[in-house]
């Protein structure tokens, strides 16, 4: 059995729900809290670095 890879269609973020969601070509729509992503994400922005206080 072959697998099967979806390619995202579009992509939004909605901040009022502090989530990012993905429209996949299958038509499944999935919605990621930002949260787990931010505070994996190495930049200074993110994890705070020097004058940056982190926005986490």
């Amino acid at each position: 059995m072959a697998d099967v890879f979806h390619r995202p269609l579009n992509w939004e973020i909605v901040p009022e729900q502090r989530t990012f969601r993905i429209t996949w070509d299958d038509g499944q729509i999935s919605e990621y809290d930002w949260e787990p992503f931010r505070r994996a994400c190495p930049c200074a922005y993110c994890s705070g670095e020097g004058a940056f206080a982190g926005n986490v």
